[in-house]
């Protein structure tokens, strides 16, 4: 009698952790963090120096006090391992950083809390991707800043991208051939990050 072989197992690969998007060779460096500034700010001293810290890719979101607090409990007083990508502030006071509290990915923690939500500037980092994802899920979940929002305070189809719209641009009105391409690229993306589109704060992109 023939044998029906049995079939293979489905395989379900394990989605990788946020801090994944480290470069295993970026430069790292511990220190003690001795001040915290702000939601993406602190100041840390090393054997050798002492100097602020700007994490990349976190900005602050509403009045940043929920932010403060998070970071806060995450990293005051710790040893903290600080980690470079490509960009970096040029500043020997003031640097730009990824930060790994334990096994914390402090930056992202922030965004995907809701506490913080992603930065685009001073430059792209190399795990904004990573970021923008969180931040859609935080949004989603309506966490932290996002569900103080409130869901109908929030534009229609935030956290989904519109097509050809990506929200790691900042856009200008000239961008789109037609108010309605505006308005489905800034309800994507929020007026939090595309101001310029609605500087009345009225919710209408482009509509001057």
């Amino acid at each position: 009698p023939s044998i029906t072989p049995s079939p293979s197992p489905t395989i379900t690969p394990t989605p990788l952790p946020p801090a994944a998007c480290l470069r295993v060779n970026a430069a790292r460096e511990e220190a003690e963090v001795v001040a915290v500034l702000s939601a993406n700010t602190i100041e840390v001293k090393t054997t050798e120096s002492r100097y602020f810290v700007r994490y990349l890719g976190v900005d602050l979101v509403g009045d940043g006090l929920a932010g403060l607090a998070l970071n806060r409990t995450l990293v005051e007083g710790k040893i903290v391992t600080l980690i470079g990508d490509a960009t970096d502030g040029g500043d020997p006071e003031y640097r730009l950083r990824y930060v790994m509290s334990g096994d914390i990915f402090v930056n992202y923690a922030l965004v995907r809390q809701g506490t913080a939500m992603t930065a685009l500037f001073p430059s792209i980092p190399e795990c904004m991707d990573v970021f923008l994802a969180g931040e859609a899920l935080a949004k989603s979940e309506l966490a932290g800043f996002w569900g103080q929002q409130g869901a109908t305070s929030l534009p229609p189809g935030v956290g989904t991208l519109a097509p050809a719209c990506d929200c790691k641009v900042r856009y200008a009105c000239t961008d789109f051939a037609s108010q309605s391409d505006a308005q489905a690229c800034y309800n994507a993306c929020g007026d939090y990050r595309n101001s310029s589109l609605d500087p009345d704060h009225n919710g209408l992109a482009c509509d001057e």
